[in-house]
């Protein structure tokens, strides 16, 4: 059986790459055993703890019927998870399905563990799709991260271009996701999506601490100066401030970023 049959036909598939394993579950919560759904939240949660050192109280750490419609990848080094994504499916959009990129974790971040569970659970995405686009949204706080949305997806905002502003389908598809993912958050006041698509005290929690604690000083930066600067003009870090970035993935987007498939040593 090829790749292509192979991503196309399961919703568990498991990826061998260099020293590490990948394994890829398509919604589980719709057909995983609740005893075999109850062993890949703990997975997650314990990633998230080691790399952490508290567990997450928002989505599926907290409420196991929220990993209904999550697209999960989780690699392992030997018999040790070292590092998760978990997307969200939110809807559809002009016949088209709208993704989340959702929550990523790994307690390996110099090997690029992180990029490849995107870049695996993606080709999974297109595979699915028919190499068809997809809408996608991502919430960040950092530039790195924000950085690399701008230049891993296409038609992106925003992405620190000089004189941007939002088309139609960016803001369709950030009230989708006002609709459903924000809602999988359990915090003290309802969020909302500003003007320039920054989301106010978006990371603090109902017991008054913030998710994720960096400052504008220890955020991990960007290689390019404009994304980083970007963020630390729009983003009140003090405040828990988090930024929400719109575009398409395209099959082009995926061979653009093959380059990837090099890390993980």
């Amino acid at each position: 059986m090829g790749l292509l049959d192979l991503f196309s036909k399961k919703k568990h598939i498991r990826i061998k790459h260099k020293k590490y394993e990948f394994e890829l579950f398509d919604c589980p919560g719709r057909w995983m055993e609740r005893n075999k759904l109850e062993e890949l939240q703990q997975r997650m949660i314990s990633i998230a703890v080691a790399r952490l050192k508290t567990k997450p109280s928002f989505s599926f750490f907290t409420d196991i019927n929220l990993l209904k419609n999550k697209l999960v990848t989780i690699c392992s080094d030997g018999n040790t998870d070292c590092a998760f994504n978990a997307m969200t499916y939110i809807g559809n959009y002009k016949n088209r399905k709208v993704v989340h990129l959702g929550v990523a974790c790994s307690t390996k971040e110099d090997k690029g563990l992180m990029q490849l569970t995107y870049l695996w659970i993606c080709l999974y995405l297109m595979i699915h799709n028919n190499f068809r686009q997809i809408y996608i949204s991502s919430m960040t706080h950092t530039p790195k991260i924000f950085g690399s949305i701008a230049e891993s997806f296409s038609n992106v905002f925003p992405k620190a271009a000089h004189n941007e502003s939002p088309m139609q389908f960016h803001l369709d598809v950030k009230n989708i996701l006002m609709d459903t993912y924000l809602k999988e958050w359990d915090l003290p006041t309802t969020s909302v999506v500003g003007k320039n698509f920054t989301i106010k005290g978006f990371r603090i929690q109902k017991d008054g601490t913030i998710l994720y604690p960096d400052t504008s000083e220890t955020v991990p930066k960007h290689r390019k100066d404009k994304y980083s600067k970007y963020c630390l003009e729009n983003i009140n870090y003090e405040e828990g401030d988090e930024i929400l970035q719109v575009g398409t993935m395209k099959a082009t987007d995926f061979l653009k970023n093959l380059k990837i498939f090099k890390k993980g040593q």
